[in-house]
């Protein structure tokens, strides 16, 4: 409501609450004025939020260095872990593809009555290069076409054209091995390598004079048969990885 007065008007508020004089007197030293944007309170002037949001807050240079040093040590610890954990699992996944080998050899003994060779020889012929006990089992590792392009009575290095000698089938390769894939001659793939090698004897293999042949299962030129491992196939060593 607007009042005239002498010479001046005043704006008063009517809904205005009066507050009982004791409760004033109790609470006078409690009152709050806002002026200029700063609070007073029992005559002190506080800052306001608007001045405190003013004021920005960070790291210092120090306690960047330490967060930065303890990440690096963090860091620096689970880097090995990690490769650890990986090289487990390669080395779980090798020793059950040698697994599954040994189980190839045990079926291919089962449909041939007899072990693989190590390499085919007749008497009396000087063949360069036979295929190996690997060639013998890729039917057996789902590879039938692969196998059924080799010619096994000729000699590997005369079927270069054929693309075998550079293919390698997956379970003959282990994870781990650093050296794995093919060899390189005169700018093209020459051999594919394998991580696997079959007992063919104690150190001593064959002899072409004699035609002599080491003590172990797979033999040159001479089929071995289960009843010939006297030490039982559970104590006699198959193949193992290679380097």
């Amino acid at each position: 409501m607007l009042r005239q007065g002498a010479g001046f008007s005043m704006l008063t508020l009517l809904d205005q609450p009066v507050l009982p004089a004791g409760f004033q007197r109790k609470h006078a030293n409690s009152c709050r004025v806002i002026c200029n944007n700063s609070l007073v309170e029992n005559n002190a002037i506080m800052p306001t939020r608007s001045d405190k949001s003013k004021s920005h807050q960070g790291f210092t240079l120090v306690e960047l260095l330490v967060v930065t040093a303890i990440i690096g040590i963090l860091v620096s610890m689970l880097l090995p872990a990690a490769q650890q954990v990986r090289e487990s699992a390669r080395r779980t996944q090798c020793a059950n593809r040698l697994r599954q080998l040994a189980l190839t050899v045990l079926h291919y003994e089962s449909s041939h009555s007899h072990f693989p060779t190590s390499f085919d020889l007749e008497p009396g012929e000087t063949k360069r290069g036979s295929w190996s006990i690997h060639a013998k089992l890729l039917p057996l590792m789902e590879q039938s076409h692969v196998e059924s392009k080799i010619d096994f009575g000729t000699d590997w290095h005369e079927q270069l054209e054929s693309g075998v000698h550079s293919f390698g089938a997956p379970m003959l390769s282990c994870p781990s091995d650093v050296l794995q894939g093919n060899r390189i001659r005169n700018g093209e793939q020459y051999v594919h390598s394998t991580s696997y090698g079959f007992n063919m004897g104690t150190w001593f293999i064959f002899d072409p004079a004699t035609r002599e042949t080491g003590n172990g299962v797979f033999c040159v030129g001479r089929p071995t048969v289960h009843s010939a491992v006297r030490d039982g196939l559970s104590n006699t060593i198959c193949g193992t990885d290679v380097k």
